[in-house]
């Protein structure tokens, strides 16, 4: 039985293959803005429509050349396309040239060289008026996907938010800066009620974001930066016998934060996008794994117990009732390292995420073996 769906296997978003627009971003006539398509709409006549797009000046996408490139990344042909999109550097017209830099920092990034893309994004923000926002958001998630909260980032976020008018785009900006809080283990509740707000309301048009990746590749994100809040929860809870509250509470506190962060990891399973059903299957069991290592720290405190609070008898109580279920978390973290794994074979998007996950199966083997 296959862990995601038949319908949702893509190699959109992974870690080493970043989210890819299909022609990215479409350059448009100038002065051809979406209020002024809608005029046509609403009242133009075939006619005068067909004189004006004749008085039109020539797009960037017109060049033949651009085209062919663009052709060859979208039929996943990025490492022949590279070079056609590298003679386009220089050319005369800034729309072919800034379109073919962008272009390219997109392929070299599918091409798993993304330290070779920074430098086209930064041209871009520095040159580019019209794909700044973009190239600012695509800058940021070369630290943003696989998980490094860099301050670089979250300053391309806020500004790319800034030059934005589109809500959806500010709301996917939104959930980039709330996973850099949830990285940073910090609550980002607002922002992403802002984000899941917007991804529900937008449907399921693929096309709607112009940086490339189908919306699935945002909610999937989303689940996980959910999960991420209650796994810090869970995290946060102490199990020893010291700790404030009655050491039952706590854990049970930290079972429903664990029950509730598996139900986000499901639902990023269940977006089937990018990297983010690895990610947070690898984080549960990374949670589960600390949770089975404190219940066993709290079960040897307990057996050897000699406090007056809670009393000896109490905490020898407490021991034989934590022995039958000691064996139980361990079991979790290994299923969700198996699901990790299956799931980068299937989607083939994160492959050192999966490769961590088989290193935690390998431990975990080597751990119950010597027991």
């Amino acid at each position: 039985m296959r862990l995601i769906p038949e319908a949702h296997v893509s190699t959109e978003g992974a870690v080493s293959k970043p989210l890819r627009p299909r022609r990215d971003p479409s350059l448009r006539p100038p002065g051809s803005g979406t209020r002024w398509w809608r005029g046509l709409r609403n009242g133009a006549s075939p006619l005068l429509l067909g004189l004006l797009i004749l008085l039109l000046p020539a797009s960037a996408g017109a060049d033949p050349l651009l085209d062919e490139a663009n052709d060859l990344k979208d039929g996943d042909a990025c490492d022949a396309a590279l070079p056609l999109y590298e003679q386009l550097l220089s050319h005369a017209d800034p729309e072919v040239s800034e379109a073919a830099r962008y272009n390219a920092a997109v392929c070299l990034e599918w091409l798993g060289r993304p330290a070779e893309a920074r430098p086209h994004y930064d041209a871009l923000v520095k040159d580019s008026r019209a794909l700044r926002p973009d190239a600012l958001f695509r800058r940021a998630l070369l630290d943003v996907v696989p998980g490094t909260p860099t301050r670089e980032a979250r300053r391309d976020l806020q500004r790319a938010r800034r030059l934005s008018r589109d809500p959806l785009a500010k709301a996917l900006i939104d959930l980039q800066l709330a996973r850099l809080d949830s990285l940073e283990g910090r609550r980002s509740t607002r922002k992403l009620v802002r984000a899941g707000e917007a991804l529900a309301n937008a449907g399921d048009d693929a096309e709607r974001d112009r940086r490339g990746a189908p919306l699935d590749w945002y909610r999937g994100e989303a689940a996980l930066v959910r999960a991420t809040l209650f796994l810090s929860e869970a995290a946060g809870t102490d199990l020893g016998l010291r700790g404030r509250g009655l050491v039952t509470e706590r854990m049970k506190a930290r079972s429903d934060a664990l029950a509730t962060a598996e139900g986000h990891v499901t639902d990023a399973v269940a977006a089937g996008r990018g990297p983010w059903p690895q990610m947070a299957l690898r984080d549960l069991g990374d949670a589960w794994l600390a949770t089975a290592e404190a219940l066993e720290a709290l079960y040897l405190e307990a057996n050897s117990w000699e406090g007056r609070r809670p009393t000896r008898p109490e905490a020898l109580a407490l021991a034989a009732f934590l022995e039958p279920r000691l064996d139980a978390p361990w079991g979790k973290a290994r299923h969700a390292y198996e699901l990790c794994v299956q799931a980068e074979l299937e989607l083939g998007d994160a492959p050192s995420v999966g490769q961590a996950c088989r290193e935690r199966l390998d431990a975990l083997a080597e751990r119950h073996a010597s027991e």
